[in-house]
């Protein structure tokens, strides 16, 4: 039997060829079998054969084939085809494994508010707060009644003298004058026979007080004078510290309670009392040793050096057997010194105090008042 394709059934029949083979290759990877996909065009019965089918032969067929010859080797892959029709739904597969866990989501908006909750316990009170600031002034009191009258205030300052009044008027007259002045001196007279020699002078005399405040001095944990006062007459300066035997003076105080010595003088005696301005109580076995001495420095230098030779302790001292009342004199005496003091030399009068037998530091009121003598 003949089957001849025309050139334009041809290009159908390959088409057809093509799309039913490509179908059935779907078809059958899904086991699903295809029956009665055939061509409309008669010349498609057998078209897997013919070369209307096959573009790799190129060959126009002119007859119906005969006997299928030998397996030809395999063909190379033809081209995908034209995208069949989609299939039926399959069955639902078996669930699958979970998925990874998702980043977490944002914040979602604030929900609406909730109802009250249940009134809480009184709490503790809190601590106080800081004081407000001041209030507006009130309006002012009613006056009070008088006070009674205070004691009178000290003697005021002298007024100054007030100007001279009118003249009065003229008085009685008053009683007989005093004598009037000496006249002036006659003319010089005849020299007198000569007088006996008289006694000579023991020398200058410098006394020294304090006056009438007392001077506090102070020892230190082992009983030695830690400072010093420089004392004049009637008067005396503040406590210097006194450190081997020295002390710096403010330069105002060496001026006031220092004096300088107009000649080559030699220091001969010192003499001195002692009393205690307010009641002593001092431990058992205590001794307490007021005293002064004498420090000189140069003209140029306000650092005065204490002169041991002239160290002038209380004879006797006070003692902690009992209480010691104020006022309590003691005194001391220093003959026979014989030290020289050269001219021009600062002078400072000094006074201190030590003590025995107490191992802290005490401090302590006294009077000292006093003479030196120089040769």
């Amino acid at each position: 039997m003949q089957n001849l394709c025309t050139h334009k059934e041809e290009n159908k029949c390959r088409q057809c060829c093509c799309q039913r083979n490509y179908i059935n290759t779907i078809f059958s990877k899904q086991k699903v079998q295809e029956k009665n996909r055939m061509c409309k065009y008669p010349c498609c019965a057998m078209c897997s054969n013919y070369s209307c089918c096959n573009k790799t032969l190129g060959v126009k067929a002119t007859s119906c084939p005969g006997k299928p010859g030998p397996k030809g080797e395999k063909g190379d892959p033809g081209p995908p085809g034209i995208q069949g029709v989609r299939g039926d739904v399959g069955p639902q597969g078996d669930p699958g494994c979970p998925g990874i866990q998702g980043r977490k989501g944002n914040t979602g908006p604030c929900g609406l508010p909730g109802p009250p909750g249940p009134r809480g316990m009184k709490g503790d009170p809190g601590p106080r707060g800081c004081p407000g600031p001041a209030g507006l002034e009130g309006p002012k009191g009613e006056q009070g009644p008088k006070g009674e009258q205070g004691p009178p205030g000290p003697q005021g300052f002298e007024g100054r003298e007030g100007p001279q009044g009118p003249q009065g008027a003229r008085g009685c007259p008053g009683p007989e004058g005093v004598q009037g002045e000496i006249g002036p001196p006659g003319p010089q007279g005849i020299m007198g026979l000569t007088g006996e020699k008289g006694d000579s002078s023991p020398g200058t005399l410098i006394p020294f007080c304090v006056g009438n405040t007392t001077a506090v001095l102070n020892t230190d944990e082992n009983g030695e004078s830690s400072d010093v006062i420089l004392v004049s007459f009637g008067s005396h300066g503040k406590t210097n510290p006194l450190t081997d035997g020295q002390f710096t003076p403010m330069a105002k105080e060496s001026n006031q309670h220092t004096f300088v010595m107009p000649y080559n003088a030699k220091l001969k005696n010192i003499s001195v009392n002692f009393s205690n301005a307010s009641d002593l109580d001092i431990p058992k076995g205590a001794r307490i040793y007021p005293y002064v001495f004498l420090a000189i420095t140069s003209f140029e230098d306000n650092t005065f050096t204490k002169i041991p030779e002239t160290e002038t302790f209380a004879s006797i001292p006070w003692t902690g057997e009992a209480v010691i009342p104020d006022d309590a004199f003691l005194s001391g005496f220093n003959a026979d010194i014989n030290y020289d003091i050269p001219i021009n030399s600062q002078v400072a009068i000094c006074c201190a105090v030590k003590a025995t037998g107490l191992c802290e530091e005490k401090s302590y009121s006294i009077h000292y008042s006093g003479g030196i003598l120089f040769g």
